[in-house]
C-alpha cells in the first residue's frame, strides 16, 4: 500500500504501528462555527451517497454555513452535482448557506457547463473557507482509514478475530482521539470501529451458548461490552485493542449471567460460593476417584456444611422448568405430577374450627346462629321462631359473632405459641 506514512506524535519514533494513507473520503469538520466538508480526488457516483449523507448530517446539525472544499477534487460528475444542488435546496429551506469553493480545472468546467458555478460560489478562492485541520483524514494524498479497514476485512474474511483488526481499530480510534468532542468526524470514526469489530461479538458470545440464555440476548450483551471497549480504549497508550476489548466483552457476558441469568435471584455471596464449590467438587472427584460428600467440600473451602448446602440449593433458582413441559414421550406434562395443596383440607379445618367455636356459645346463641346460617332464616323469622323482637335477635347475633371470633383468635395464638416455643 503506497502513500504517506502516518505515526501520531505521541507514539514517538519507536512506535510499532504505522498507517499508510492514500485518498480522502468525504467527511465533515466543524471549524470556527463553520461546517467544512473535505474530500479529494474523484467525486463520482461511488462517492455520491457518502457525500449526500455528510451534507444531510451537516444540515441537520444546524450550523449557519456549510463549505464544501473542492480545492483538491480532480473530477466531479453529474451525480455529485445533483447531490450538491438538492442539498443546497434543503440548506436554504433551513436558513443555512451551502457553497462549494475553490473549484478548478475539469471540476470548474463541469460546474460551468451545468450552470452551477455561480450559485455554488465555485469561483471563490480557498482562502474563503476555513483551514483544514492538521489531521490524517484531511491530508492530501492520504487514505482515510476505511481503505486500511477494507484490506483487513478482505484478508481476514467475514468474521476476523479481534487480533486481526488491531491495527485498523487502533488507527480509527487514534485519529478520533485527536478530534474535538463536537466534531462529526470523531463520531464517524468511532462508529466505524464498532461496525468493524461487531462481527467478532458472535465468536465471543458463542463461548457462553448452551447455558440457558438466548443467543440474541448473548449477542446484545457482547455488543454492549464492545461499545464499552471502544469508549474506554485509549489509543495513545499504544496497547493492542484486542488486549483491552477481549476482557471487557467477556466480563460483560459474565456479569450478565451473574446479575440477570437467575430466575430466582440468589445473594452474591451464595453465587460466588457455588462457583467455588463446583470447582472444588470437580477437583476432589479427580483426586478421590469418586464424588466427594458435602463435608469434604466444606472442609476444602473452610466453610460450614450448611453454607455449602445453601449454595447448591441456590443453583435450583438459576433455571426453572415450565409446568407445560412434556414428560418423556408421553402426553403427560410436568404440572400433572407436581403435588399441590388440596383446597378441601382447608375447608375441613375451617368446619372443625367453626364447630368448636359454636360449641363454646350458650345454647340459645348457638341455636340462633344455626337458624341464621344453616337453615338460612332471616332475622325476622328467627324472632318469630324464638318469640323475641328482631332487634333482640340482631344484638344477640352480634354478640355470638364476637364471641366466636375471640375464641378462634385465641386458639390460633395458642397454636402459634406451641409451634415456636
Amino acid at each position: 500500500m503506497g502513500g504517506l506514512g502516518f505515526a501520531p506524535f505521541w507514539m514517538g519514533d519507536d512506535s510499532p504501528r504505522e498507517v499508510t494513507l492514500e485518498s480522502i473520503t468525504p467527511h465533515a469538520h466543524v471549524v470556527d462555527g463553520v461546517t467544512l466538508i473535505v474530500a479529494d480526488g474523484a467525486l463520482d457516483l461511488a462517492r455520491s451517497s457518502r457525500l449526500r449523507a455528510v451534507l444531510r448530517d451537516a444540515i441537520d446539525a444546524g450550523t449557519a454555513r456549510i463549505v464544501v472544499d473542492l480545492s483538491t477534487v480532480t473530477l466531479l460528475d453529474a451525480s455529485i452535482a445533483g447531490v450538491l444542488v438538492r442539498q443546497r435546496g434543503r440548506a436554504e429551506a433551513a436558513g443555512i448557506s451551502l457553497v462549494a469553493v475553490a473549484a478548478q480545472g475539469v471540476v470548474l468546467h463541469v460546474l460551468e457547463v451545468l450552470d452551477l458555478a455561480k450559485p455554488l460560489d465555485a469561483y471563490a478562492t480557498r482562502d474563503t473557507a476555513p483551514a483544514r485541520p492538521a489531521l490524517p483524514c484531511c491530508v492530501a494524498d492520504a487514505v482515510i482509514v476505511d481503505d486500511l479497514v477494507d484490506d483487513v476485512s478482505d484478508a481476514a474474511g467475514d468474521t476476523p478475530t479481534l487480533a486481526a483488526l488491531d491495527d485498523a481499530v487502533w488507527a480509527l480510534l487514534a485519529e478520533a482521539a485527536e478530534l474535538d468532542e463536537e466534531d462529526p468526524q470523531r463520531q464517524r470514526l468511532r462508529t466505524r470501529a464498532v461496525e468493524l469489530t461487531l462481527p467478532v461479538t458472535s465468536q465471543l458470545a458463542a463461548r457462553y451458548r448452551g447455558r440457558g440464555e438466548r443467543d440474541d440476548d448473548l449477542l446484545q450483551v457482547a455488543a454492549l461490552g464492545l461499545m464499552k471497549a471502544v469508549n474506554g480504549y485509549d489509543a495513545r497508550r499504544g496497547h493492542l485493542f484486542s488486549d483491552y476489548a477481549l476482557p471487557t466483552v467477556l466480563g460483560e457476558l459474565r456479569r450478565h449471567f451473574r446479575d440477570k441469568g437467575w430466575y430466582i435471584r440468589a445473594p452474591r455471596r451464595l453465587q460466588e460460593l457455588l462457583l467455588e464449590a463446583r470447582k472444588v467438587r470437580e477437583r476432589l472427584t479427580h483426586e478421590l476417584g469418586r464424588t466427594p460428600d458435602v463435608d469434604e467440600v466444606a472442609d476444602s473451602l473452610e466453610v460450614s456444611v450448611d453454607e455449602v448446602i445453601s449454595a447448591f440449593e441456590a443453583a435450583d433458582g438459576y433455571r426453572v422448568r415450565s409446568l407445560s413441559a412434556p414428560i418423556d414421550d408421553t402426553s403427560a406434562e410436568l404440572g400433572d405430577v407436581v403435588g399441590a395443596v388440596d383446597p378441601g383440607f382447608e375447608h375441613v379445618e375451617n368446619l372443625q374450627s367453626i364447630e368448636w367455636a359454636l360449641r363454646s356459645l350458650p345454647i340459645r346463641m348457638r341455636r340462633m346462629v344455626g337458624l341464621r346460617f344453616f337453615e338460612d332464616l332471616t332475622q325476622e323469622r328467627i324472632a318469630d321462631e324464638l318469640g323475641i323482637s328482631q332487634m333482640h335477635v340482631s344484638r344477640l347475633l352480634r354478640q355470638a359473632y364476637a364471641s366466636m371470633r375471640e375464641a378462634l383468635l385465641a386458639a390460633d395464638q395458642e397454636t402459634a405459641d406451641r409451634t415456636f416455643s
